[in-house]
């Protein structure tokens, strides 16, 4: 929450990097709803179920 919270308020951002497990909001779900859809965003994850989605 904090991250779109951040990106809201700076559409400067170029690059994301997330975790796919995080606190309140999947980092997949978090790029399903970002404003700016023109960000580079790079999923990272340990776990195998996630990379096919990722």
């Amino acid at each position: 929450m904090q991250a779109l919270a951040f990106i809201k308020a700076n559409p400067s951002v170029d690059v994301l990097l997330l975790d796919i497990k995080m606190p309140h909001l999947s980092g997949l779900d978090l790029v399903k709803i970002l404003p700016h859809p023109q960000l580079e965003v790079v999923l990272v994850t340990s776990h195998r179920d996630f990379a096919v989605e990722a």
